[in-house]
């Protein structure tokens, strides 16, 4: 039993020895890349977001029923296109009641005031008695009633004729505003845009101002959201780089073209607005995607690969060895950092599996190329 032991803890102390000179043998290989020099960047990052430029409602003008509804969920509607009817019969037979009064009143006009007559008889009284003064047949008391008489009889025909114009005038406007009426009954789009819900239906009894649907602008704003710490570096104007989730990995060209100036109160981060090199047609919105934002550059700088980096040090490849080395890195960008010490031009660094590494092992090497902007 004794032997059986002694043998067990042999075998055990020449498996180990065995796997420590394996592992001293063995040879890792490492995929490295060559420090550059290149443009440096100091970039922000952020969440991209597209917005219509506004949404609105399509709203009735008039109490009614809709009798047609001519529009469907993204139908595209350009400003003044007729999208809704509501019944006018009501209406129009109120509007052709007033125009009755209106032609009635106005031939009363062309006819002549009744009071005119009036006017005339009080003239030919008051000359009556003014010849029959003059023969010394009246007084100068009944002259001046007659006087008074004419008078009167003309104020009550301009009173009588002002009437008539003035009933004229509101039958007139009461018509432009039954037309008025009539003409909001036809429910038109206020704006361009796309059909975002409809909220009606034929058949329904719908107030006035009530919304018949939501439109959203054809027109797309870009919307990025910048965490507290990196926003006192933006400046209108400022070039950037935007991807879309949905849109694969393309690239595309942007520019800072407004900052607000408060924070969300909730998340702590502000919004800019980019103007984005894409066509209108591509941007949806509810689409989402990161941004890249440069703040500074600097040219002729030592760059090397983001993943490279393990906190403040690097893995480079020196004499067959790797040696994990500390740097001081400047501007960094999504892919790339600046130099500033601890690395030269065209030293090797490790750019992959970094955790399977120590300082001091022996690897081959395979050197990856390409680093350049974005």
């Amino acid at each position: 039993m004794i032997r059986y032991l002694i043998a067990l803890v042999f075998l055990a102390i020449c498996g180990f020895a065995g796997w420590i000179f394996y592992k001293k043998l063995v040879v890792k290989e490492a995929i490295v890349q060559a420090v550059v020099i290149d443009k440096a960047q100091s970039v922000v990052l952020g969440t991209v977001t597209v917005n219509a430029d506004y949404t609105t409602e399509i709203r009735s003008g008039e109490a009614g029923r809709l009798l047609e509804v001519l529009i469907e969920e993204g139908h595209e509607v350009l400003s003044g296109d007729v999208v809704g009817m509501i019944d006018t019969r009501d209406l129009t037979l109120e509007l052709e009641a007033r125009q009755i009064d209106l032609d009635l009143a106005r031939n009363r006009v062309l006819v002549g005031n009744p009071k005119r007559f009036e006017v005339e008889v009080k003239q030919e009284e008051l000359t009556e008695v003014q010849r029959l003064f003059d023969l010394g047949q009246r007084s100068e008391r009944q002259v001046n009633a007659a006087t008074r008489e004419l008078l009167q009889a003309k104020e009550d025909l301009e009173l009588s004729e002002l009437i008539a114009q003035t009933d004229i005038q509101q039958l007139e406007n009461g018509i432009k505003v039954i037309k008025r009426r009539l003409d909001k009954m036809t429910i038109r789009s206020s704006t361009d845009g796309i059909i975002n819900d409809v909220l009606s239906e034929k058949g329904d009894l719908i107030g006035s101002g009530a919304p018949l649907a939501s439109i959203i602008s054809k027109k797309r704003v870009v919307v990025a959201e910048i965490s507290e710490e990196n926003f006192s570096g933006l400046k209108v104007g400022q070039k950037s780089v935007v991807r879309f989730l949905s849109l694969g990995g393309a690239l595309y060209d942007a520019e800072v073209l407004k900052i607000f100036p408060s924070a969300d109160p909730e998340t702590q981060r502000y919004s800019i607005q980019l103007g984005v090199d894409i066509s209108q047609e591509v941007l949806v919105p509810g689409l989402t995607g990161e941004v890249t934002i440069t703040t500074a550059e600097r040219d002729n700088a030592k760059m090397i690969p983001t993943r490279a980096l393990m906190g403040d040090h690097v893995f480079v490849f020196k004499d067959g060895r790797l040696e994990f080395r500390q740097i001081v890195f400047g501007f960094r960008d999504l892919t790339r950092v600046e130099v500033i010490e601890g690395l030269e031009e065209g030293e090797l660094v490790v750019v992959e599996y970094l955790g399977g590494y120590r300082d001091g092992d022996h690897v081959s090497i395979k050197e990856r190329t390409g680093l350049r902007n974005r």
